[in-house]
């Protein structure tokens, strides 16, 4: 479950081997943060001996140490950056996966990018709780890729972007998160405020389907997509 294929979730492997990593031997904690933020330098041990960061010693113990941990915990793919590496040369074997993890990163948050932002709209209104599924899961791809988290409003404009042109102009005034404005506001804050709107949407396109069900119509039918409340006594 932990281990590296060379091609898939490698910012979520090293969001959990590290902290094992460092759980085990704390020391190595400075040695990792030095090589990963110098990436163009070597990290091999004659190297890091004068950079001083622990004792001589203890680096080269460490540096055989991960060597060691990372040859069982790299397949597939990944085996090639075992295959090619030094022995007992943990360090510079880390610097060279996390670096290759950091450019395919870079790569899938661009793919990712664009549809996060302007996910395809769809042209019926039951075809819209797959295509918010689907959203959810690029979202959680480019976040895992590293990518930023949008804002609330980036997001709002991505879920009105995914409706049909007539549930979306009825939404919008139906549910008012659709016409909050929360760029000044905490991350926390809009976190919440999404997520109150998401359910709110989910909700009322799962009711609208099942009026349209009943007869109310959909898009296309010569009524309105939401439902309309009933009128009252004595008018026309």
């Amino acid at each position: 479950e932990y281990t590296y294929d060379g091609e898939h979730k490698g910012a979520q492997w090293r969001l959990f081997v590290k902290p094992y990593l460092i759980s085990r031997a704390p020391e190595i904690e400075e040695v990792l943060k030095y090589i990963e933020s110098h990436d163009d330098e070597s990290a091999m041990v004659c190297d890091l001996l004068s950079k001083k960061l622990v004792p001589d010693d203890t680096l080269v113990t460490l540096a055989a140490d991960l060597w060691g941990f990372l040859t069982l915990n790299l397949q597939g793919v990944a085996r090639l950056f075992v295959n090619n590496s030094k022995s007992n040369e943990g360090f510079d074997l880390w610097q060279k996966v996390v670096r290759h993890v950091r450019s395919r990163n870079e790569i899938r948050r661009h793919e990712f990018q664009g549809q996060v932002q302007r996910p395809p709209q769809v042209s019926k209104l039951n075809e819209v709780p797959m295509a918010l599924l689907k959203w959810d899961g690029i979202l959680r791809d480019f976040l895992e890729a590293g990518g930023k988290v949008p804002s609330y409003d980036d997001r709002r404009a991505a879920l009105l972007h995914i409706l049909p042109q007539k549930f979306k102009e009825e939404v919008f005034f139906r549910i008012p998160g659709m016409q909050e404005c929360l760029q000044d506001a905490f991350q926390e804050e809009q976190d919440r405020a999404y997520f109150t709107l998401r359910a709110q949407l989910q909700k009322q396109v799962d009711m609208t389907i099942q009026w349209a069900a009943m007869g109310g119509g959909l898009p296309g039918g010569g009524v309105h997509v939401l439902p309309e409340a009933p009128a009252a006594e004595g008018d026309d």
